[in-house]
């Protein structure tokens, strides 16, 4: 059994970050930090990051764990600093259909084209990446259709043993970004947090393909100039007939 070290989720955002710290974050052994704590970013110095890994570390001791898994998703552009500054840490890093991704983005937070190059920039990261042991790639679209599947092999790559509580994170309420658990009756950045927080709450669900009912021609082809040889070399599409 390898040494218990912290584990990073990462990934591009609205990839699904959210719903796999909740997953592994019910594992009996692992404490969930909440919120994205940026701590890797790269205004922190090293000492910092130390500091803030021994403080996680702490408080998974007081609350009987053995570790502590963390999300930033943005952590994606840090991986090489922090497995160096953090030697026993995995990082977990999600990928979805960048189309998914970019409507989401798109609609939450960013414009449309800055969803379609940060996906390109972040999932290009994770590629880079993929081929050092201490990472793990996992699939959105794996862990909705075979989550007890996708789960162990998570647990496997941690050197933990799966737990079937992991898939019902639901049961346990978490505050993470707010603390109501209840659905805002309509999305605004004003109620970002909130939509957050209730997603976080609810049992697995499938959402893919959402594009399909939301992307306009444009942006579509908008899509195929931009990431369309990404999407098709990751496997989420044959070709640009779509």
């Amino acid at each position: 059994m390898k040494p218990a070290g912290p584990i990073l989720v990462a990934g591009c955002g609205h990839s699904g970050t959210s719903l796999l710290l909740a997953i592994i974050g019910c594992h009996s052994n692992i404490l969930p930090i909440p919120g994205e704590t940026n701590f890797g970013f790269p205004e922190r110095s090293d000492e910092d990051i130390l500091a803030s890994a021994k403080r996680f570390q702490f408080r998974a001791i007081v609350k009987g764990k053995s570790r502590w898994a963390e999300k930033t998703p943005r952590h994606i552009w840090y991986v090489s600093r922090l497995l160096a500054l953090l030697p026993e840490a995995r990082f977990v890093i999600i990928q979805r259909d960048g189309r998914d991704v970019a409507c989401s983005l798109g609609k939450r937070h960013e414009s449309f084209v800055h969803g379609i190059r940060r996906w390109v920039w972040d999932n290009a990261l994770a590629l880079h990446h993929s081929t050092d042991p201490r990472v793990l790639l996992i699939r959105y679209e794996e862990l909705v259709t075979h989550s007890e599947a996708a789960t162990r092999r998570i647990c496997s790559f941690l050197c933990e043993e799966f737990e079937p509580a992991m898939l019902e994170f639901h049961q346990q309420p978490r505050s993470w970004y707010s603390k109501t658990l209840v659905r805002p009756p309509e999305y605004s950045q004003s109620t970002h947090k909130q939509y957050r927080n209730w997603q976080i709450n609810q049992p697995i669900f499938d959402g893919r393909g959402r594009w399909k009912s939301v992307m306009t021609d444009e942006q579509k082809q908008l899509f195929k100039e931009e990431a369309g040889g990404l999407l098709i070399s990751l496997g989420y599409a044959e070709n640009n007939d779509w």
